[in-house]
């Protein structure tokens, strides 16, 4: 009889044990996307905003500041539009853009937890990897978020053609919410790098922004 329950529990435990391990498996596979989640519930009530920025960009030794506008419409649409931009930058804008504070959701990239790491010796964060799902410019991402506050002092983006941004970021109370203050942002472009300081100086909130984001016919 001893021997009857030995063997059922040894079959019980074959069937147990993967199904732990499966299951361990896939928590640690999606804790990444319960960080980015919390990330994306830091401003509950904010619906859109437009905010003015100054930057200062430095290309080859050259200081061109300029004013651009920013646009977001939640979940997770931004534009930013730069009126005035200097010719050198025209064509340059997708990474001035691509560089503003975002959300990253679990539905448009798949990730891990790398590490924790301290940040400037001072802010404890998780280093995220995050993959695009589909097939786009971005190769892969790498997100530093603030283990207390949820919100992302460092981004660095690679690219498939071999470019890359570096930023890192601070943010401000602006009322109730929590937005972005200022930026340095370091490019590594295949013919030459360049560099950009980003401060958000005017912020509307929770204003009409539908037009900026309509397709043009």
């Amino acid at each position: 009889m001893n021997k009857l329950l030995k063997i059922y529990f040894i079959i019980l435990l074959s069937f147990i044990i993967p199904v732990i391990f499966i299951s361990e498996s896939f928590a640690n596979e999606n804790k990444y996307i319960v960080i980015l989640e919390k990330g994306k519930k830091i401003n509950p009530d904010l619906k859109t905003f437009k905010a003015t920025l100054y930057i200062k960009a430095n290309v080859a030794g050259i200081p061109i500041p300029f004013f651009a506008r920013l646009y977001y419409k939640k979940p997770d649409r931004l534009k930013l539009k730069i009126p005035m931009a200097p010719g050198i930058l025209k064509n340059k804008k997708g990474l001035f853009q691509d560089a503003v504070p975002r959300s990253f959701s679990g539905k448009d990239y798949k990730g891990e937890i790398l590490k924790e790491v301290d940040l400037n010796k001072k802010v404890r964060c998780y280093l995220l990897k995050l993959i695009p799902r589909k097939k786009c410019k971005i190769k892969k991402v790498h997100l530093w978020v603030d283990k207390k506050s949820y919100l992302t002092p460092k981004t660095q983006v690679f690219y498939n053609n071999g470019s890359g941004i570096v930023s890192l970021q601070s943010f401000r109370k602006e009322g109730k919410y929590v937005l972005p203050d200022k930026q340095r942002i370091n490019f590594n472009l295949p013919k030459f790098k360049a560099s950009a300081f980003i401060q958000y100086k005017k912020y509307e909130i929770n204003v009409p922004v539908d037009d900026v984001f309509e397709k043009k016919k």
